[in-house]
């Protein structure tokens, strides 16, 4: 089990270094294409596909990363006011429960569609003489959310196992997201 959680800790650590690169290289063209726009009179052609295919892969490298962390908008006002302690606890295992089948589901519906685009041998225009294959801007879809299920299945496991332990009223066994709101987090 120790082995599991410091794989999946690299997995996280892996696609927030991605990420971080590619905002990066997000904030860099777009510094070049404004410096050049505004001085020479012509920006790099085709940054604006550079950077939507950059940022639509950013957002769904981090999705995971921040399910793990149980850092996703949330709108949690009335489940504050309604729910206490276990209940609360119960219905963060049932937040879970609920995301990881819907991102199995959208791993699956991706990896379909990118699958289906290859077969096609779709191709998008790049300029006027040049193209790519579909499939790779499509490719995000399956490994975002294949790492996503990965995070979700983990605090749901943990969670249930925080649940299932309890020894008494107040004593459970700490999840990532307690360790988190403790500062402990890695």
């Amino acid at each position: 089990m120790r082995l599991l959680g410091k794989s999946i800790g690299f997995v996280q650590r892996a696609t927030v270094t991605i990420g971080v690169v590619f905002l990066l290289l997000i904030t860099v063209l777009m510094f070049v294409t404004v410096v050049l726009r505004y001085f020479v009179g012509s920006a790099v052609p085709y940054t604006m596909v550079f950077l939507t295919g950059l940022m639509v892969w950013f957002v769904f490298l981090a999705l995971g990363s921040v399910s793990r962390r149980d850092e996703h908008i949330k709108i949690s006002i009335l489940a504050d006011m309604l729910f206490r302690g276990r209940a609360k606890e119960i219905l963060a295992t049932l937040e879970n429960v609920v995301a990881l089948p819907l991102c199995i589901y959208f791993t699956w519906a991706g990896y379909q569609w990118v699958t289906f685009t290859m077969a096609q041998g779709t191709r998008y225009l790049f300029g006027y003489f040049y193209s790519y294959p579909a499939w790779i801007p499509h490719l995000i879809l399956p490994i975002g959310f294949g790492i996503a299920s990965l995070f979700y299945l983990e605090r749901t496991v943990k969670q249930v196992q925080s649940i299932l332990l309890r020894r008494g009223e107040g004593q459970y066994v700490e999840t990532e997201v307690d360790e988190k709101r403790t500062g402990d987090l890695d």
